[in-house]
């Protein structure tokens, strides 16, 4: 019998240290430290030279948000946990550190009161079994919102609330997650004129239940959320339902990415960036598809139609609000192209015949270290020129309006977009 020789012993150690690791089940962490993170920043001008912010955007009259290529403040967000491991359980600490200039919506918490504001919109503690992928969690959290990225467009944003739940339950083809969430929120009547009448205080409690169905070539998510408010003029209900349907291909017939969804809240569920304490017969409700593909080695494209509707709010806003928009791009080199979009708006007033209506097209040159660049790629950076003609918000694009004109807009500059 041939003996082996120490070289070899020595050679073979990498192969048996690896030989004895194990992988972790499906929900369990990586143990360690752990810091992900976004940044976008630039600066803009309008048609008279004058610097103007980046985030002053081109919006309908009316409608309930809009197209974020060109529209957006600088901000900031870092991700930082901790894992550790044990025997048979693990446990982490999550926070999710944010910063925005200059300001923010009041659906996150400000803990600094400062227009240069940092906010923490999560902070939570969080544990689960090595031998399985389920966990309880406690504190406040984003949970698991519909998200719809050409609008930077969060679809009932619970993440004002603290709550605990448990994740990770798994159920035949399913997997669900199930939570308890708590928030104090306000609303107010409002007059014709959109000024205060009556205001209301109530604590809102949500039951969320969350399951996700794989389908094999799909995975279908359902999210139910009974509501109920508490207040000094007395109890009010609702809830959440919500639906979507995602896979992984460009409507089935390219590389890319589909997701189709749709919602309805009614009373206290009814939810955008808070939570609200409304009537009972107080409504959301809308759906809609976004998309993106790789078309072959030069073309790429992200695309987003949708519609919502809101009704017995007690604001002079309610209406239907559609839109669409659609972001092609060119591969020039590995490392450079041209980004283009154009974005459509329609909104509908529910107590009125006014309809409005927003056309606008973004052209941006674009510099990316990805060696391989798309219309996804990051980081990135863009010179951009943007043109809009319409009936705009004159609160959001009073600095970009061309002299002399109501109705028409145009802003350019640079900025730059960053994950990791």
């Amino acid at each position: 019998m041939k003996k082996i020789s120490v070289v070899m012993l020595i050679l073979m150690i990498p192969f048996f240290a690896f030989a004895e690791e194990t992988a972790l089940p499906e929900g369990v962490p990586e143990e360690g430290f752990s810091y992900s993170g976004y940044a976008r920043g630039g600066v803009a001008g309008n048609a008279q030279g004058e610097a103007v912010g980046s985030a002053n955007s081109f919006t309908a009259n009316g409608a309930f948000n809009q197209a974020r290529f060109g529209n957006e403040g600088n901000y900031s967000e870092h991700l930082l946990s901790y894992t550790g491991h044990g025997d048979s359980m693990w446990w982490s600490v999550n926070t999710r550190v944010a910063f925005d200039i200059p300001g923010f919506g009041e659906g996150w918490n400000n803990i600094s009161g400062m227009d240069y504001g940092t906010i923490l919109p999560e902070a939570y503690l969080r544990m689960g079994w090595m031998d399985s992928g389920i966990s309880i969690w406690a504190g406040n959290r984003y949970n698991d919102s519909l998200a719809i990225d050409m609008y930077d467009y969060y679809i009932n944003d619970l993440s004002n609330a603290h709550g605990t739940g448990i994740d990770g339950i798994s159920l035949g083809n399913s997997t669900w997650s199930l939570a308890y969430l708590m928030a104090y929120e306000n609303s107010e009547d409002l007059d014709a004129d959109g000024n205060p009448t009556v205001s209301r205080d109530g604590t809102i409690h949500s039951f969320v239940v969350r399951p996700h169905f794989d389908l094999g070539h799909g995975t279908l998510s359902f999210k139910a959320v009974p509501t109920i408010a508490t207040g000094f003029d007395g109890a009010r209900y609702g809830a959440i339902l919500e639906a979507s349907y995602a896979f992984n291909s460009f409507f089935g017939l390219t590389e890319g990415s589909t997701e189709l969804f749709g919602y309805y809240d009614f009373g206290t569920g009814v939810n955008d960036v808070k939570y609200n304490y409304y009537k009972a017969d107080a409504f959301r409700t809308g759906g809609g598809v976004q998309a993106g593909a790789i078309l072959n080695d030069r073309w790429s494209m992200q695309t987003t139609l949708m519609t919502e509707a809101r009704g017995n709010q007690e604001i002079d806003t309610d209406g239907t609000w559609t839109t669409f928009a659609v972001r092609p791009y060119y591969a020039v080199t590995e490392s450079f192209g041209l980004m283009a979009e154009y974005d459509f708006d329609h909104f509908a007033f529910a107590n009125s015949s006014k309809n409005s209506i927003v056309n606008r097209v973004t052209v941006a040159p674009t510099f990316t270290l990805d060696t391989n660049s798309t219309v996804f790629s990051s980081p990135r950076i863009q010179f951009y020129m943007s043109y809009a003609v319409g009936d705009l918000d004159h609160s959001d694009a009073q600095d970009v309006f061309i002299d002399g004109t109501d109705d028409m807009g145009f802003k350019y500059g640079v900025n730059f977009t960053v994950s990791w």
